[in-house]
């Protein structure tokens, strides 16, 4: 079996940075890759979303057939999951994706109107509002599929990849919250 190659992170840094740096390494008797190494893996293992076991669980159900638009139209709830004991679960605030390919929209996420958490640069391209909430650590939503080639198919042409955007948006925003101080939250 081939071994597989470590991945590579640069950074950039001053000149004076990187001489004191070097020069604390030697110190230390450690080379920069080692402390380099040790300081992604604290990171990760510190932050947030590890520590706390954030997760983001989702249900998609199609409208009820006696809705006329039942079949293009789904409710999509988001549930968040954790140790969210350090953050508000209503001040979670995430912009929703947007799916837009050479200038058209196979499908849509959208937000419940209660749900809806504007504020200045928060409009996608077609001026509609994407930034949104957790209430009591629900999001609630809809989705809307308008291609026919994915209407065949829903679940696997874009559940996942709503799913997918949804949850890195929703983990990025509380790794944001975590990272700001308290006067920044809205």
């Amino acid at each position: 079996m081939p071994k597989t190659k470590d991945s590579i992170i640069r950074a950039r840094v001053s000149k004076e940075v990187e001489d004191n740096f070097k020069e604390i390494c030697e110190y230390d008797g450690k080379n920069s890759s080692d402390i380099m190494r040790n300081l992604i893996k604290n990171y990760i293992s510190s932050h947030p979303v590890t520590t706390q076991n954030i997760d983001v669980d989702f249900i998609i159900e199609q409208y009820p057939e006696t809705n006329p638009h039942a079949y293009y139209c789904y409710n999509i709830t988001a549930i968040l999951n954790g140790d969210l004991s350090k953050v508000s679960e209503n001040e979670i605030i995430f912009m929703l994706p947007e799916f837009i390919t050479k200038g058209k929209e196979p499908y849509r996420v959208d937000s419940f109107h209660s749900h809806r958490k504007p504020y200045p640069g928060c409009y996608g391209k077609d001026n509609r509002v994407l930034s949104v909430n957790f209430i009591d650590g629900i999001w609630k939503g809809g989705g809307f599929i308008y291609d026919d080639n994915i209407l065949n198919n829903p679940k696997t042409l874009c559940f996942e990849e709503i799913k997918k955007e949804l949850k890195k948006n929703i983990l990025k925003a509380i790794s944001e919250l975590h990272l700001l101080p308290p006067s920044y939250v809205l």
